[in-house]
């Protein structure tokens, strides 16, 4: 039996689903939109398309697609609902599995709507880090999606995204040898260069997400060639063009995640999804506090790394007169990033928070508390502290130097009470970190310590 006619399997029912009608096509098979009586619910079925009767492979893989997403429960997964076979009178067995329907579409259809070739980057962040998420989920589980594109990551409701079609995974922790080469399997525009070799690895994953990442900066796919052979051979054995050449509105460290992300070795890439994106977060982060310098601009103190019992946001270092504009920025951008009130967050979520560095014209000298305490740790990577709607002002350091206080503007006039000394405790970052005490104030035009920092005074 032939599953091309459209006609032939509409108003047809697969176990007590009825078909409406075909939405596209999956790594094996068949995508139709059904209806499920029982629940009132639409929903999603993928059905196998055999080429041949006796295709054992392939009904395999269907079956292993089904056990994979099953065994994963991720917001951003996208789980079955059933699996099933149906005989047919010809003696042929229909295989299938159900999945929710997702009626906003993919990414690759959002790609396409876009005007623009090149997506904002906070949206292209948001929809990187989703799946980035969903990835790693997997991969801790031990499976290896190998077909990580735009249009196996779904979107309800237009922002939240869903990994998709997992035809083509691999369970590394499964001993069994269902095919003897990889060769062929993914699709060649995101396709990693040991995959196409046949030997898929979590990394191979990565290298996706990297391509995809690559497409939604510049607008373009870093390998595409007249065919499939043509674009694996690219991805074998050609260096991708540098992102800057098609966008050059990205940093060069953001060009050089980027890179990385694509490098033909794998332990050259990242070693998470994750990581990627985290990394692409930070130069985007940097990125937007960034000062422009010219030759003839006086040059404005920056900040320091704090030592041990100096107030932070009282300490700086004048810049030495032979440091070019060049190296006053990079030095720049390394110290304002220590802490960041919101900036990386409107990076990561488009979510129009106001955003806060650490000013850099201060003219006070450094103030050493009478009993310094240093704190556990320190990093050059962001601290995301999530809380303000408004502009942040003032910011405050307790005098031991391990709380920090911030105001905004907002109508309730909030204050919020940072704990960075187990902030900074933490060892995994970036992270939207969350203030341990919350205070409102009729006004707050001025905050003060005590001086054994036990109480803070609100005027």
């Amino acid at each position: 039996m032939s599953y091309e006619n459209e006609a032939e399997l509409r108003k047809r029912t697969l176990g007590r689903y009825r078909l409406l009608r075909r939405i596209g096509h999956g790594g094996m098979g068949e995508v139709w939109l059904a209806e499920d009586p029982s629940l009132y619910r639409q929903i999603a079925i993928n059905i196998l398309l055999l080429r041949d009767q006796d295709d054992q492979q392939a009904l395999l893989r269907f079956a292993r697609e089904a056990r994979a997403i099953a065994t994963l429960h991720h917001p951003h997964i996208l789980p079955v609902h059933d699996y099933g076979k149906q005989e047919e009178p010809d003696g042929q067995v229909m295989t299938y599995i159900v999945m929710p329907y997702v009626a906003g579409g993919s990414l690759a259809d959002r790609i396409a709507a876009r005007t623009s070739s090149i997506m904002p980057q906070h949206e292209a962040i948001n929809y990187l880090a989703q799946a980035a998420e969903a990835i790693d989920y997997a991969h801790r589980h031990g499976i290896i999606h190998r077909d990580v594109k735009p249009q196996n990551l779904l979107l309800r409701d237009g922002t939240w995204l869903l990994l998709a079609d997992f035809g083509l995974a691999y369970s590394v922790l499964v001993d069994e040898q269902i095919t003897t080469s990889g060769i062929g399997f993914g699709t060649p525009d995101y396709m990693s260069p040991e995959q196409a070799q046949g030997k898929a690895e979590m990394a191979s994953d990565i290298y996706s997400l990297a391509v995809l990442a690559y497409q939604l900066f510049t607008g373009r796919l870093p390998f595409h060639g007249e065919t499939s052979y043509a674009t694996i051979v690219q991805h074998i054995t050609m260096a991708p063009p540098p992102p800057r050449q098609f966008n050059p509105a990205l940093s060069a460290a953001t060009e050089t995640v980027l890179l990385r992300g694509l490098a033909k070795t794998v332990g050259e890439r990242p070693s998470s999804a994750l990581a990627f994106i985290s990394e692409l977060q930070q130069t985007l982060a940097d990125a937007q506090f960034a000062p422009t310098l010219s030759s003839n601009e006086e040059l404005i103190p920056t900040l320091a790394k704090r030592p041990a019992g100096v107030d932070a946001p009282e300490t700086y270092v004048k810049p030495s007169p032979r440091e070019t504009p060049r190296e006053i920025q990079r030095k720049t951008l390394l110290t304002r990033r220590n802490v960041l009130l919101g900036g990386a967050t409107l990076v990561a979520a488009g979510a129009g928070l106001s955003t806060w560095a650490v000013a850099a014209n201060q003219t006070k000298k450094p103030v050493v508390s009478p009993s310094p305490t240093a704190l556990p740790g320190s990093t050059d990577r962001p601290i995301v502290l999530l809380g303000h709607n408004r502009a942040v002002s003032p910011l405050v350091w307790s005098p031991q130097g391990s709380v920090l206080a911030s105001a905004d503007s907002s109508g309730n006039r909030q204050v919020l009470l940072w704990d960075m000394q187990q902030i900074l405790t933490e060892q995994i970052m970036p992270v939207p970190y969350k203030a341990k005490q919350s205070l409102n104030s009729v006004t707050n035009l001025l905050l003060a310590w005590s001086p054994d920092g036990k109480a803070l005074a609100i005027g």
